[in-house]
């Protein structure tokens, strides 16, 4: 399983040259949200894992169709031919809630209104371990975001504090 894409085509392909390294199938993608930086090396991790699904949340997949072509657009002046050329969008729908993939328990999250306005997050109960995705950066990085939800999305990084374990 892979979590994301990356913004651009050479570092989805470095992360797919990884992957291959590992010797393991890769059976479904899934997308955390809509944001470019997250999808746009979907279309290199598509063509070198071709069995493997591209998952979302609900919602996310009509985002990418209303707005992601305009969003590679946007970014071609500045990045070239290193951005997709097409967006890739998620076919397979990632339901909320407690389910087990290949013997992992996942914990699927969403949330609304955050540094995303339609944002997953993952966690392994099991493993103790939280991908938050932008839901959570660093104390030493400035997100740059043009949310302003800022209110609402404090609720959600306490409520993810909270968590026990």
């Amino acid at each position: 399983m892979i979590f994301d894409g990356q913004l651009l085509l050479p570092y989805a392909d470095e992360v797919a040259s990884y992957v291959q390294t590992l010797g393991k199938p890769v059976d479904r993608i899934i997308l955390s949200h809509a944001h470019t930086d997250r999808w746009s090396g979907l279309q290199v991790l598509t063509e070198r894992f071709p069995d493997a699904p591209v998952f979302a949340l609900g919602g996310v997949a009509g985002q990418l169709r209303a707005r992601g072509q305009a969003r590679l657009d946007s970014f071609r002046p500045i990045y070239g031919d290193k951005i997709a050329m097409k967006v890739t969008v998620p076919t397979e729908t990632i339901t909320e809630g407690l389910q087990r993939i290949d013997g992992i328990a996942y914990d699927f999250k969403r949330f609304v209104d955050a540094e995303s306005d339609l944002q997953l997050a993952a966690l392994l109960p099991e493993q103790k371990v939280l991908m938050a995705f932008d839901l959570v950066f660093s104390p030493n990085e400035h997100a740059f975001t043009v949310v302003d939800q800022f209110g609402h999305w404090m609720i959600i990084l306490e409520s993810l504090k909270a968590l026990q374990g």
